[in-house]
């Protein structure tokens, strides 16, 4: 996958954090990120376990937000699949808050002491409106050491009860923490903005992902919907 490029559209995010938040009857789905769950379940084998997946964004870390949410839901809704989303941004902090899961415990406890199994972890997952959907906070971060056999066991015990788990992790905000996830998933995703990330940017960005050990790295370039500004509703408009 490290060869591939992606591109898809970003725009329903919010919409869908939303939904995950409030249930809202309404029947659209992601639908712009259906290529890219398609071409990820496809080139990712399973091989008896779910596929771990980082998420980053070279400039921005609200895009790499919007593209977990996205992703997340094109698997669930339009594929099927259970979902873990884990907020691996420790000091951005953006998919907890997102949630209203930020006063949770979550990944830093976990991360704290010795390897767990999916007990622990299974205490620390909140759920969604979506049932096919969970997220496992940040937690209450303090400052707390990344080790990698901790790491890996979060992540082998995630896939083994999750067909895909989905970390959305920092370039910006101390990315050495996020960048702990990189060797250890199946496959990073590095998310551009078109007109709004440059190429100095996604530089640094697939470096850091390079330099981490992620094995395989692929570029996906997003365009922003132009969301129509709301009718003057004023009176005398």
């Amino acid at each position: 996958m490290s060869d591939m490029n992606f591109r898809a559209l970003l725009g329903h995010g919010r919409r869908l954090l939303r939904r995950m938040r409030v249930d809202e009857s309404t029947d659209q789905s992601a639908g712009t990120y259906a290529l890219l769950a398609l071409r990820l379940e496809r080139d990712l084998a399973r091989q008896g376990k779910g596929r771990s997946i980082l998420i980053t964004a070279a400039k921005d870390d609200s895009v790499a937000l919007e593209a977990t949410v996205e992703l997340a839901w094109s698997l669930a809704a339009d594929l099927g699949h259970t979902v873990l989303m884990v907020d691996g941004g420790f000091a951005s902090n953006t998919l907890s808050a997102a949630l209203a899961v930020d006063d949770k415990v979550g990944l830093s406890e976990l991360l704290e002491g010795p390897a767990h199994g999916f007990a622990a972890l299974q205490l620390r997952l909140q759920p969604t409106q979506h049932e096919h959907i969970a997220i496992l906070p940040r937690g209450h971060d303090r400052e707390t050491t990344i080790r990698v056999e901790a790491v890996r066991g979060l992540i082998a015990a995630a896939c083994e009860h999750f067909d895909f788990v989905l970390v959305q992790g920092s370039l910006t905000v101390e990315p050495e923490r996020s960048l702990a996830f990189g060797s250890l998933v199946d496959a990073a995703l590095l998310f551009a903005v078109e007109d709004a990330t440059t190429i100095d940017d996604v530089a640094r960005g697939q470096r850091l992902l390079n330099d981490c050990g992620a094995r395989r790295v692929a570029l996906v370039l997003a365009n922003r919907r132009q969301v129509p500004a709301p009718a003057n509703t004023e009176p005398g408009a």
